[in-house]
């Protein structure tokens, strides 16, 4: 037998590889997420490349182009209200791990369909990808809850999101220099490599819960002073009958109570009683689980004892969380509205970023009296010889044009080439010929060699050199919204205002489209408008979720307000893609007109929201202070005694 000394030791050391297993869960949890959005904003990060490479078997690209959004958020409309379900049954890791494995298949289907140039099996992969990409975010915030407390769990999913939002970054720098170094396909099946380090992490986080629950620790607070231990039951085992059970095996895990002979439950809980300054808030919390466990809804018991009701009652359940949406107030809905109009400003306008930065700032049109000098003859490369050697781009009065690294080089107005063994005897052509009688820009596969090293080269380079900087630029929003968030975060919490915040981003992205659509300048300022109104409008939109709804109802009101967030990130991409098309395949400035009328409903609807609010008691732009002030008060007006149940009064009562 152990004894006491070494059986304490032991457990110490339990105890410290425990607190230290958190950071790497932390981590892990982190590199799952980051390779979930890693490969979420692949296309995004490939628009120009996808529009060439695709070309061949599109007829409508901007339709297509955006259904790869739309289908990601479609089963997502319908998702939020089972996610946390599936969470609750599977536990935290095993459900990360499901949703990681959906990502992947999905990414997988994704880069097969890009490689057979498919849009129905890249669509699919998309819809499958959405079936993993949004739950396994609840999935991770639950992990991080279980292994978090206090301060450090604020810290916890400020950090995680954090490093997610990086994948974001990173593929927006990653994916065109791939693509343009190698292939479009290639850079997809990055994202797959990217996804199995996701499933990867996934599986080491199950080994870790699975020596957490080995051990039996539920919580291991920061300063050690608090151990409580999850009970270890059978599937058919009652929960009315293991009800005392509950209450003290938690408390029974100090080494030393194996050496104790007694069975007699009342003199255990009275030694633990009596040792309760050793167990710090062991006792305390332990009697709020059992607490939160009287007041369980009774259905809970039969679920437990009846394993074959099991699927009626979760049916019933979730029945009853759609019968929640009526009880929600005015508030709720304003708040509903808003974060499905303002979100369309912000993710969508980040699904065709690239395409909008491509064709405002790196790769404007060249003036239209700009010519070759041969206009039917190829720019530069390989093919350009003899006195044709030099073919550069004049104006109609034979003056030089002089055509800045952000302008697109002029191509050739027609060509006609057929390949043979001396035209083609350094790179493999796609063609055997070459013949366009009006040359455009979207006849120009930058893949082909062709048009890369023969005929075009400058032109390719140039496209190169644009897409790479577009996805530079496009990761501002990002990176503030990475580094933003947390400190924001802390701020809401501390003044408030959550409703004036909201009408702060609106006006702000009001502004940032306005400056995109009619400005001709550098991007950098309005997108960095663009990072502080997403993570000041994400800081004040989701606390306040909570404040708008009674607390038994917050769960559905969580899923309803991302099914609404999810079905306008549905149908925004398809009213982008027809404004696209009706102008002539431009998205300035009709597209970003189209973003600057989303804010300003933003904007009403804030207005709305704060005068709502004022109306309410002004429950989501009160202050910390003001809060705590309003809690004391309650707390005042009731009688401590009759709402506070003591620790030896439940023990007198179960025993």
């Amino acid at each position: 037998m152990t004894t006491p000394q070494n059986s304490t030791n032991d457990f110490g050391l339990f105890i410290q590889s425990s607190r230290n297993l958190r950071w790497a869960v932390l981590a892990l949890s982190c590199i799952a997420m980051t390779g979930i959005y890693y490969s979420f904003d692949i296309p995004a990060a490939l628009h120009q490349q996808l529009e060439e490479y695709m070309a061949p078997v599109t007829k409508n690209f901007s339709l297509d182009f955006n259904l790869l959004y739309s289908s990601y958020s479609i089963p997502n409309i319908i998702l939020p209200f089972f996610g946390g379900n599936i969470v609750d049954r599977l536990g935290s890791s095993r459900s990360m791990f499901l949703f990681a494995c959906l990502s992947l298949v999905g990414q997988i289907l994704f880069a097969v369909g890009s490689r057979t140039q498919s849009w129905a099996i890249m669509l699919t992969g998309r819809t499958i990808y959405g079936f993993g990409g949004e739950s396994i975010g609840v999935a991770s915030s639950t992990l991080n809850s279980q292994w978090f407390e206090g301060k450090e769990l604020a810290l916890s999913f400020g950090i995680n999101l954090a490093l997610s939002r990086m994948g974001s970054v990173l593929n927006n720098m990653i994916s065109p220099k791939v693509a343009n170094t190698y292939s479009t396909p290639l850079a997809i099946w990055v994202g797959v490599f990217v996804n199995s380090l996701s499933v990867t992490a996934c599986i080491l986080l199950i080994i870790i819960s699975g020596f957490k629950e080995q051990n039996g620790e539920e919580r291991i607070d920061l300063d050690g002073s608090t151990i409580s231990k999850s009970l270890t039951n059978n599937d058919n085992s009652e929960v009315d009958s293991n009800c005392s059970k509950e209450l003290i095996e938690p408390l029974i895990s100090d080494e030393n109570e194996k050496n104790r002979d007694t069975d007699d439950p009342k003199e255990t809980i009275e030694h633990l009683i009596a040792n309760q300054n050793k167990l710090g808030r062991v006792a305390i919390d332990s009697e709020e689980n059992m607490m939160e466990s009287l007041i369980t809804d009774e259905n809970q018991t039969d679920r437990v004892n009846n394993n074959s009701s099991v699927e009626l009652d979760t049916f019933e359940e979730e029945s009853y969380h759609f019968a929640q949406l009526n009880k929600f107030g005015t508030l709720f809905w304003i708040l509903s509205a808003s974060c499905m109009v303002v979100y369309s400003c912000i993710l969508p306008f980040n699904n065709v970023a690239s395409g909008i930065l491509f064709q405002r700032n790196y790769f404007k049109a060249a003036p239209s009296d700009c010519l070759l000098k041969f206009p039917n003859k190829c720019a530069f490369g390989t093919l350009v010889q003899g006195e044709e050697a030099f073919n550069p781009a004049t104006h109609s009065d034979g003056s030089s044009c002089e055509l800045n690294n952000n302008i697109a080089p002029v191509l050739p107005q027609s060509i006609n080439i057929t390949r043979n063994s001396e035209n083609d005897s350094k790179h493999s052509w796609k063609y055997e010929s070459y013949i366009f009688d009006a040359l455009k820009n979207d006849d120009v596969d930058c893949e082909d060699t062709f048009w890369s090293k023969s005929c075009t080269s400058n032109y390719c380079s140039a496209r190169n050199r644009a897409t790479e900087k577009s996805g530079r630029a496009m990761s501002i929003p990002y990176c503030l919204s990475a580094s933003l968030s947390p400190l924001f975060g802390i701020i809401v919490d501390k003044i408030g205002c959550r409703a004036l915040i909201t009408l702060f981003s609106s006006i702000l992205l009001v502004f940032v489209h306005l400056s995109l659509a009619q400005l001709h300048s550098s991007p950098v300022i309005p997108l960095i408008g663009q990072g502080l109104a997403y993570s000041s409008y994400a800081a004040a939109i989701w606390p306040s979720v909570p404040l708008a709804v009674e607390p038994k109802y917050v769960g559905t009101a969580f899923g309803a307000i991302t099914s609404i967030q999810n079905a306008g990130l549905a149908i925004f991409p398809l009213i982008i893609s027809f404004i696209y098309n009706a102008s002539h395949n431009q998205y300035i400035p009709q597209v970003e007109i189209f973003f600057v009328i989303c804010a300003l409903i933003g904007t009403v609807l804030a207005i709305i929201l704060n005068v709502v609010d004022s109306r309410t008691g002004s429950v989501l732009n009160r202050g910390q202070t003001s809060e705590s002030s309003e809690s004391s008060e309650l707390i005042d007006e009731e009688s401590y005694d009759d709402e506070y149940v003591s620790f030896e009064d439940l023990i007198d009562n179960n025993f």
